[in-house]
């Protein structure tokens, strides 16, 4: 009676194409990293024109931006740079949506806004902030843009009048203006609602007696923080000389430069985010193969039992037991079987025991009687390849069957009941 081999080939198809797709999407990452290490080597050339563009004085920073990069580590100074710059193109955006033509006025006081202690991001932000609220009042752009201004400038000057912190000052006018008294009662502003509609009739918003509206309770508020606030107003400038306010500048024009440089780095980072998205769908999409070959795996586990007992009744083997192998193409195992013992070098056999054996690539070998394996030898064997998805015993019989009818043999022919 011959001996009859089965053997199990695994497709790995799906499993391939989504590594080369990951690898592509990777590949491509790499190409952006190569653009950005180009651009950061071109930064230190670039501070010079940078601060050519923004004046003598951020020529002169130049050194002391280099001293920076220096102390606090370039890979942190450069990622604050690059948020800078993201954050100032946010605020531009914003402010061209908000005024329109008239935000052409707004970015050119940003690009002085040194001048008084802001950077041009805190500048045309809080510009922009105050003129949300001032288009609630039917203005013109222009208008509109031009009493934001005045109301950044105050809050620069009172902040230095004050020595408070200019970010604060900026958020306390806000707060004035949206009907709220306390933030400024302690820098000599009243609001009180008296006051406010008092204000309004002097305006001639409206007539003794009657309701105001918001808008026009803003309009009054803002008149009451200008009239309030006219021995604060052009302190900036007064005392510009002033330590406090030379430290203001100088942190200003630092930022401004900052965020310079993040400009040009901003578009090779948004190109590497991009990329690495690309590179996050190619993974998750080898992930999901991965599964499913897992999951593939773990079916033919759970199914060993039935193969195993297939293979009894072909060769009434019925101590083979624990078979859960799989063989991909080019030989390498995914998966072995705990009672499979190795005779791919030789060596003796019994019958109903499972061997490994297969020069070339491992085989399954249960023979029906006791033998010897001989390496390289020729001997009565026949191989019958398993391919696809074979999960019970009559699929395995009927794919044997199959196998050994394309040789011209059946299993009685063989021997096998």
């Amino acid at each position: 009676m011959a001996d009859l081999l089965v053997r199990f080939v695994g497709d790995t198809s799906q499993l391939t194409g989504a590594t080369g797709k990951a690898n592509a999407a990777l590949g491509g990452m790499q190409t952006q990293a190569t653009g950005l290490r180009g651009k950061l080597q071109g930064v230190t050339g670039g501070l010079k024109a940078l601060a050519v563009q923004s004046g003598a004085t951020a020529l002169a920073m130049g050194p002391i931006a280099l001293a920076a990069v220096a102390i606090g580590g370039t890979a942190k100074f450069l990622k604050g740079a690059v948020t800078a710059a993201s954050d100032l193109n946010e605020n531009m955006n914003k402010t061209a949506v908000i005024f329109g033509e008239a935000s052409a006025s707004v970015i050119a006081f940003g690009e002085q806004a040194f001048n008084i202690g802001l950077s041009k991001n805190e500048a045309i932000g809080a510009a922009a902030a105050y003129g949300n609220m001032f288009n609630t009042l039917g203005l013109a752009s222009d208008e509109s843009a031009g009493m934001s201004i005045r109301m950044v400038e105050l809050a620069a000057d009172m902040a230095s009048f004050n020595n408070e912190d200019p970010s604060d000052m900026l958020d306390r006018i806000r707060s004035g203006l949206a009907g709220e008294a306390e933030p400024l009662r302690q820098f000599g502003v009243l609001l009180s609602e008296a006051a406010v509609k008092e204000k309004a009739v002097e305006m001639g918003l409206v007539g003794v007696g009657q309701e105001l509206t918001e808008a026009q309770k803003v309009q009054a508020r803002y008149a009451l923080i200008l009239e309030q606030t006219t021995a604060q107003q052009g302190d900036f400038a007064r005392t510009s000389d002033s330590l406090a306010n030379q430290q203001r500048e100088l942190n200003a024009r630092f930022s401004d430069l900052s965020a310079n440089i993040g400009l040009v780095l901003l578009p090779v980072v948004t190109g590497m985010v991009g990329a690495l998205l690309a590179a996050g769908d190619a993974v998750a999409g080898l992930g999901n193969t991965i599964g499913g070959a897992i999951g593939r795996v773990q079916g033919l586990a759970d199914a060993i039992g039935n193969i195993a007992g297939a293979l009894a009744r072909i060769g009434g083997m019925a101590a083979l037991q624990g078979i859960a192998g799989m063989v991909i193409p080019g030989g390498g195992v995914i998966a072995g079987a705990a009672n499979i013992l190795g005779r791919q070098h030789g060596g003796p056999v019994s019958p109903g025991q499972a061997f490994l054996v297969g020069e070339s690539g491992p085989e399954l070998f249960v023979p029906g009687s006791a033998g010897t394996i001989v390496p390289g030898g020729m001997g009565a064997n026949i191989t019958i390849n398993v391919a696809g998805s074979v999960l019970t015993e009559d699929q395995l019989i009927d794919r044997v069957r199959s196998g050994l009818l394309r040789r011209g043999l059946t299993l009685t022919s063989l021997g096998f009941n």
